[in-house]
């Protein structure tokens, strides 16, 4: 085991570097090596995969609230309205989708095994952005030598602030579900809409396409529970200091997502969708479904604990204020990428990477690699640029999504005061 773990953590090195430098034979390579360590996807059915993973991340996820100091009431919280509804949401929806019989082949001491034998090597690929992650955190903070005194020092939150925060955002994203829900007709249209843009038959029914915002509206706080814990703990265990230089580098790089995403984001994208085995132990959830809606978490169970917690280097920083991230993804980033709405103006490419699977790994917009090597980039893309403006300007995801996260962070701040301006005062300052 010590060994195949090695030599997954290397083969996932060699593939970066390969990716980075364009060898596409050198890719190819590494995930056909990579891939004869995990257990097969035989040995391990996909429904049981699936709900091991769901039941493990709200496992950890309870622990290490718990064992991280926050408090009771948001402890009792995030049981009764996010781990408890995820986890029978998920359930049903997979027996739904797959049968009961396929959801109980999850109590199977042999099938446990080969999960956790996965998950070991998921583990694997997790070190290396691991090792990008203490390289960034030690460098990071010799930035503050070329800033002005005022910005300098330490900018940071207690934990009594992010989980109000974190509740309200459970809120108002359970809330906007319901809103989708009362209009599932539109997205529906919107579903079938971009099916024949791809030149496919649309298959979706009502119940189906209901049954899918569901999960994907339960399963939604994934992303917060991981990240929120994740800062406290490199803050309070590992002993990192959060600075005003490492905000001011997460607002840079998430104001250009879909740029940033092109470094690290996109090879691990790949490498998830092509490691078979690793795709169900950390992507899956976030394709299972045939539809996409914004109430998303934007990426699978195990996702982001495989990506070191940075799709992009600052993520861990930008996830440690409250709100903006918030805001940013959900109002902005993911408000876009991820829905189906029923006009030709607002077709998007990552709108097909869900629906039809297109293969296209970059965020919202095609890399380089995309245009160079995607079959569906190649296909779709004259018929694409014709029909819509998302397509045809690559920087337009970026700036609408920057007018949708400004004016939905102002109408919550003047609305509601739920903004980060708010709570300025609380912060810890050094």
């Amino acid at each position: 085991m010590i060994l195949q773990f090695l030599q997954t953590h290397l083969g996932h090195w060699r593939f970066m570097l390969a990716h980075w430098r364009g060898d596409v034979e050198g890719v190819e390579k590494e995930v056909q090596a990579v891939s004869e360590h995990f257990s097969n996807v035989k040995k391990l059915p996909v429904a049981a995969n699936l709900v091991l993973n769901c039941l493990s991340f709200n496992l950890a996820f309870m622990g290490s609230i718990y064992g991280l100091g926050f408090s009771e009431t948001f402890q009792r919280y995030a049981l009764l309205y996010m781990v408890l509804p995820q986890i029978v949401g998920s359930v049903v929806f997979y027996a739904y989708k797959y049968t009961i019989a396929e959801v109980l082949k999850a109590l199977d001491p042999f099938v446990i095994l080969h999960w956790v034998h996965n998950f070991i090597l998921m583990a694997a690929v997790a070190l290396f952005s691991w090792e990008l992650n203490i390289l960034y955190l030690a460098i990071t903070p010799y930035l503050e030598n070329v800033l002005p005194e005022w910005l300098r020092g330490e900018l940071s939150f207690p934990i009594s602030v992010k989980e109000t925060y974190f509740s309200r955002a459970h809120l108002v994203m359970m809330c906007f579900g319901v809103l989708l829900f009362l209009t599932l007709p539109y997205w529906k249209a919107g579903y079938e809409l971009n099916m024949k843009l791809a030149d496919r038959r649309p298959t979706m029914g009502y119940v189906e396409m209901a049954m899918e915002l569901m999960y994907f509206t339960a399963t939604w706080p994934q992303h917060f529970q991981f990240m929120i814990p994740l800062g406290v703990f490199v803050q309070n265990v590992l002993g990192f200091k959060f600075l005003i230089v490492h905000i001011i580098l997460a607002m840079i790089e998430f104001s250009l997502i879909n740029f940033f995403l092109l470094l690290k984001f996109e090879p691990m994208h790949m490498f998830m969708h092509k490691v078979k085995p690793l795709y169900r132990m950390s992507h899956y959830e976030h394709h299972v479904c045939k539809s996409i809606h914004p109430t998303t978490g934007g990426a699978g169970t195990w996702e982001l604990f495989t990506q070191g917690g940075t799709s992009f280097f600052s993520a861990i920083h930008f996830h440690s204020i409250p709100y903006v991230p918030f805001f940013m993804l959900y109002g902005g980033v993911s408000l876009i990428g991820h829905q189906m709405a029923n006009s030709k103006l607002l077709v998007q490419w990552h709108t097909l990477h869900h629906i039809v699977v297109a293969d296209i790994y970059a965020g919202n917009v095609p890399s380089a690699w995309d245009e160079k090597h995607s079959r569906d980039v190649n296909k779709y893309k004259d018929k694409l640029m014709k029909t819509s403006p998302f397509v045809k300007y690559a920087w337009l995801p970026d700036a609408i999504g920057g007018v949708c996260f400004l004016t939905v962070m102002a109408v919550f701040h003047y609305a509601l005061g739920w903004s980060i301006m708010n709570v300025w005062d609380q912060r810890n300052t050094v």
